[in-house]
């Protein structure tokens, strides 16, 4: 897949599946995540040294796991992102601007 990545360090957070299926971020950031430059300092070898990080994907993208200003969904019909924590979404609208405005 194209490399879409916006840099907002959002979804190399940990997340919590809910038994509807809701993705849902925590407010933890992963333990490789350098919050200074907001890049991944094992990104070459993420998957083997990290089970639970993954490649953006089609089926990553349906599973509504990316937050819903990332360029990887910007074109999805009725995309429906992750529940994010207060923090988070304060992040995600000074990195993608207000959901709520766009389309004005």
């Amino acid at each position: 897949m194209k490399d879409l990545c916006a840099r907002c360090t959002i979804c190399c957070y940990y997340k919590k599946l809910r038994d509807d299926g809701t993705v849902v971020y925590t407010d933890r950031p992963c333990e490789y995540l350098d919050l200074d430059s907001g890049l991944c300092i094992i990104y070459e070898n993420r998957t083997k040294m990290k089970e639970d990080c993954v490649r953006i994907t089609r089926r990553v993208i349906g599973m509504g796991a990316l937050p819903s200003g990332c360029p990887y969904v910007a074109r999805e019909k009725n995309y429906r992102g992750p529940k994010l924590t207060k923090r988070l979404r304060k992040m995600a609208e000074a990195a993608f601007g207000d959901p709520a405005k766009k389309g004005r």
